[in-house]
């Protein structure tokens, strides 16, 4: 199996397979394309410095650690969290609420506590439909 392409076909062709994980690569993306997009003296950080949601007995537990931070030269000031997976606009409704995941805002809300001590903007990033192949 070693060497092989992951895609069924016929014939006795080989290939070798380069499988990507999708989630760093959009991470990636949106990192490149956003950072452009800054006004001076606005960075764009990846990979935010880490903080713990409990210390207990002398030991950080539950690492928080955003994907994209925008900050000034002195401050963190929008939290950004990537999420590789669709939105569905036939769940557009109170109950289903496009297929949002509650602990995706948990998250984002560690987040805004943690890294910007409840002031500042944290936003959720998605793929669009569209442009996923």
């Amino acid at each position: 199996m070693e060497d092989e392409s992951p895609l069924s076909g016929t014939g006795g062709h080989r290939a070798p397979s380069l499988l990507f994980p999708m989630e760093a690569v959009f991470e990636a993306f949106v990192a490149k394309h956003l950072s452009k997009q800054l006004i001076q003296p606005l960075l764009l950080k990846t990979q935010g410095r880490p903080h713990r949601l409990v210390r207990h007995r002398e030991q950080n537990w539950f690492r928080l650690k955003p994907d994209l931070v925008v900050r000034e030269p002195t401050q963190d000031l929008i939290v950004l969290d990537n999420k590789w997976k669709l939105l569905d606009g036939l769940k557009a409704n109170g109950t289903e609420k496009y297929g949002l995941s509650q602990s995706d805002f948990y998250q984002l809300q560690a987040y805004g506590q943690s890294h910007l001590d409840g002031q500042g903007e944290v936003v959720l990033i998605y793929p669009p439909k569209d442009r996923i192949l």
